[in-house]
Parts: structure tokens; sequence; C-alpha cells
């Protein structure tokens, strides 16, 4: 990520969620703990309940662990450790990977991958984060069933990675803010894995967008170089 008034903002909107996110666990401990500082103090013996309110605080204290660490991978550099890379072969792991889980969901694949596609110099371990954060929001949005497109192509110097899904869309009033850290539109899940996914390719030199028709589906579109700096002004 560049530096700057960019990195500044980047930073100032990962730490207002930050505050939201910790916000519901440190409340859910301070209840839980005053509750068992006065059943202590009337001498309640029941150690079941008491128990349970421990196993409470024991939880939520991990949550907020799992999101401290999550604030540390978002705001720590990315190093990049480049190599040649198929992005064909990537796609097709990642769509194994998740097989299982989108035929459970009925969820068909429909796969149209070009063989012109050449190797690119990626690091291979966070491209595929980044492409496998877009495929489960794909498979999140398609809970009973849809279709999933996924396309490879190439235009001029570029790679292009589109998936596409039959899922209820996004609506336009929230469209941009699915790239904040921490939005989600979902009731689990922390909101990081789309702005995870676009920060990994924007630090290729690539870009990702978005077109989405609520009640129709989603579609993303990755745009990566096939040499250093091809798509920096796309």
């Amino acid at each position: 990520m560049a530096d700057g008034p960019d990195r500044f903002a980047y930073l100032g909107k990962v730490a207002g969620g930050l505050i939201h996110e910790i916000n519901n666990p440190l409340s859910t401990i301070m209840v839980n703990l005053d509750l068992l500082k006065e059943e202590l103090e009337s001498g309640a013996e029941d150690r079941g309940m008491a128990l349970r309110k421990v196993e409470t605080v024991r939880r939520e204290t991990e949550r907020l662990k799992e999101i401290l660490d999550d604030f540390r991978s978002l705001t720590k550099g990315l190093e990049l450790e480049p190599s040649p890379t198929s992005i064909n072969e990537l796609v097709e792991e990642i769509l194994d990977f998740v097989n299982p889980e989108l035929h459970r969901r009925n969820v068909t694949v429909v796969r149209s991958l070009a063989s012109d596609v050449p190797e690119c110099d990626m690091d291979r371990n966070l491209l595929k984060q980044a492409l496998l954060n877009i495929v489960i929001n794909a498979k999140d949005a398609m809970d009973e069933g849809g279709e999933l497109m996924v396309r490879t192509k190439v235009e001029g110097e570029c790679a292009i990675v589109s998936f596409t899904d039959t899922g209820p869309g996004i609506p336009p009033d929230k469209i941009e803010k699915i790239w904040d850290p921490y939005f989600s539109t979902k009731k689990l899940g922390s909101g990081q894995g789309l702005p995870t996914a676009k920060r990994i390719i924007e630090e290729h030199g690539g870009s990702v967008g978005v077109l989405s028709e609520p009640g129709r589906g989603s579609s993303f579109t990755v745009t990566l170089p096939t040499t250093p700096g091809a798509c920096s002004s796309r």
C-alpha cells in the first residue's frame, strides 16, 4: 500500500471498524463479569451458572484476540514473494477446493478459462487467498443454490479473471462499502474477505471491481498485469 494520504485514510477506516468490532465483545465481557461479581458477593452457590458466565467471558476474550490479530494483518505491510504463476491453474485449484461446499449448496460452476493466459509473476499464496475470498463471497451469496461462472481471458498485457454469481446482488447503497474493512452484510463473518482481496490484488499492480444488480447477482472482475506495471493505469 502506498504511503501518504491514501494510507492514512485507509488506516483511519480500519481503526474505525476496529473500534466498532471490539465494542460488542467488550460489552458482553463487562456484563458477565458484573453478574458474576454480584453472585459471588451475595453468596450464591449456583456453580453451573457461574461457570457458564466464565465460559462466555473466555469465548468473547478469544474473539477479541482474533479481531486484534486480523487488525494487525490488515495494517502491516505485505511482503510479496513473486514467482511464475499460472492463473488458470490457480483458479482450478481454488474451485476444486470449494467444490464440495458448492455442491452441498446446489451451486453449479461454469468454467471458461482461456488457453492463452500466460504465467504471471505473482505471490502465489497471497493471490490464491485473494481469489479464494472472492469465491467464498460468491458462495455465501447463494444459500439456496445458483450458478457461479468463472472466466479468464487476456486483454493486452492484462489477465482478466471474473466471478459471476446468481445470488441476490448487492444493494446500490452498499456496493462501495463492501471494500471497507469490517463491513459485512452477513450475520457471521468479519467483513475482511473482500477488503483483503482488494489490497492483495492492488499490491500486485492489479485492480478489482464489481457490477451488481439486485435480484440477479454480482460480477467481480480481477485485472492482473502479465508484465510489471502493465495494468496500473486501468
